[in-house]
């Protein structure tokens, strides 16, 4: 979560809301660096964390572009709601693996 909050705080990405699974993450992102698109921040994040983690992530990732007629809040409360559809907690607010910038959701 370290490197995510580092990554918003630098500029690399702006990340709205970002929840970590047992066995895989889900974020909200806004690339506003030429010099870090998509691919190549996604692609580093990876590559530091697990080496830091010690652990393997798999070889690519899925992305999903919102289209204009997509709610950012919807997919952030979409996000959000993962460890309670995945049974982890009764409610979002009780699953502490999440970042929610302070103003992702207003």
């Amino acid at each position: 979560m370290e490197s995510v909050i580092r990554r918003h705080q630098t500029g690399i990405w702006f990340a709205r809301v970002f929840v970590i699974m047992p066995d895989h993450v889900h974020g909200l992102f806004r690339f506003p660096n030429p010099q870090y698109p998509l691919r190549k921040a996604i692609l580093d994040f990876k590559r530091w964390t697990a080496r830091q983690g010690k652990f393997q992530w798999q070889c690519d990732f899925f992305d999903h572009r919102l289209r204009r007629d997509e709610s950012v809040k919807e997919k952030a409360d979409y996000i959000l709601m993962n460890p309670v559809r995945g049974g982890l907690t009764q409610t979002p607010e009780q699953w502490l693996h999440r970042f929610i910038a302070t103003d992702a959701l207003g």
